[in-house]
């Protein structure tokens, strides 16, 4: 049900997510002194124009956004403890390749000197540690619901 403690870490998880994917990840600095940023949906060059995007990870933010999705399916999937529990267990798979995927894009930029991260880069390893705690929320409710109760 909504009012349960594991919707509450499935929500921070879902909060997190859609933060993160509006945030950014990283500053990249080249060998010719340009400032490029990072977050799920590019790299952006920072101009005093403004910024224009450079390239884009459109796999990035839909992962980002699958994640999102997942994690509101299985806040209304109440009645199904068994299902909500494996969709916990890819949630949590997802959110750890999307946050090896940030690093693996961002390593293999080609012509960086330097790169600085943020503390969103480290959100999906908060929304594992979330949805980890909502696993074990659902098999305490699925264990308590399964043994027929005395009324």
């Amino acid at each position: 049900m909504i009012q349960r403690i594991q919707s509450v870490y499935l929500l921070l998880a879902i909060a997190l997510i859609s933060a993160m994917s509006y945030l950014t990840l990283a500053d990249l600095v080249t060998s010719d002194t340009s400032i490029y940023t990072f977050n799920l949906r590019g790299f952006f060059h920072e101009t005093s124009q403004g910024s224009e995007r450079m390239l884009t990870s459109w796999s990035l933010f839909a992962m980002a956004q699958i994640i999102n999705v997942l994690l509101l399916i299985t806040i209304f999937l109440f009645r199904h403890r068994v299902l909500q529990m494996r969709l916990c267990i890819y949630n949590m798979v997802l959110s750890l390749g999307l946050f090896g995927m940030i690093f693996f894009v961002v390593k293999h930029v080609s012509g960086v000197t330097a790169t600085a991260y943020h503390v969103p880069v480290l959100f999906p390893l908060l929304v594992f540690v979330l949805v980890l705690l909502a696993f074990r929320a659902i098999r305490k409710d699925h264990i308590l619901t399964q043994f027929d109760r005395l009324r």
